[in-house]
């Protein structure tokens, strides 16, 4: 969805996604995860999205804290926790923080 800031200019929502990067799984994040959502206006990203050459692990802190919602599938309850996110972001179970 797109918002605005509080000077009125327009941006899209960040999703994260915190996932394996296993092929099979891989396939289900673009098809049925990232494609229908950037279809309806979401700013949609897993770590494997950035193509940079810093620490991987911190562009995975700085997208869990700048995300506006967290799918977070990595078969680890509370792996997020509330002092990691945005005040107000929601994980994929539906907790806002």
């Amino acid at each position: 969805m797109v918002e605005s800031d509080l000077k009125g200019n327009s941006k899209l929502s960040l999703i994260f996604m915190l996932m394996p990067f296993e092929k099979d799984l891989t396939n289900i994040y673009e098809q049925y995860i990232k494609e229908p959502l950037i279809s309806k206006g979401y700013n949609v990203k897993r770590a494997d999205d950035f193509y940079r050459s810093t620490d991987i692990l911190a562009d995975i802190l700085n997208s869990i804290s700048d995300a506006d919602i967290i799918i977070a599938a990595i078969g680890k309850p509370h792996f997020v926790t509330a002092d990691m996110v945005k005040d107000g972001a929601i994980d994929g179970e539906g907790c806002f923080w």
